[in-house]
């Protein structure tokens, strides 16, 4: 992608999930879409999906659970391979397993652990 021929939205073909671009290419494209609009829509796993250009708009988005519900990702990408956990669960449910599993993960636990594997 070079600063006279940008890809745009619109002139964008490719897969985000499958395109494999080396690092400077990569960035390049993403200062493209970025000049366009903090958020833009491109293709993912064959799906019309927003990608997030600038961090301001990420940081909103991660603090916007209604927008972003943080369990969706895990639900569709985790869910199916493992099972339900905690983390695809939404609600008083992802409060109540979170709560019931946060003591293991706490660093005096993790020390033990540590500890009387090695």
């Amino acid at each position: 992608v070079s600063s006279t021929n940008k890809l745009t939205t619109e002139t964008l073909s490719v897969d985000f999930d499958t395109w494999q671009l080396p690092g400077i290419e990569l960035h390049q494209l993403m200062d493209d879409l970025r000049a366009q609009a903090p958020v833009v829509p491109v293709t993912f796993l064959g799906e019309r999906v927003w990608l997030i250009t600038d961090h301001a708009h990420v940081a909103a988005g991660f603090r916007d659970n209604n927008i972003f519900p943080p369990h969706t990702p895990y639900k569709i990408g985790i869910e199916p391979v493992i099972g339900e956990t905690f983390q695809s669960m939404a609600g008083d449910r992802h409060r109540i397993f979170r709560k019931l599993a946060t003591p293991t993960f706490r660093p005096r636990s993790v020390e033990q652990i540590d500890s009387d594997m090695l």
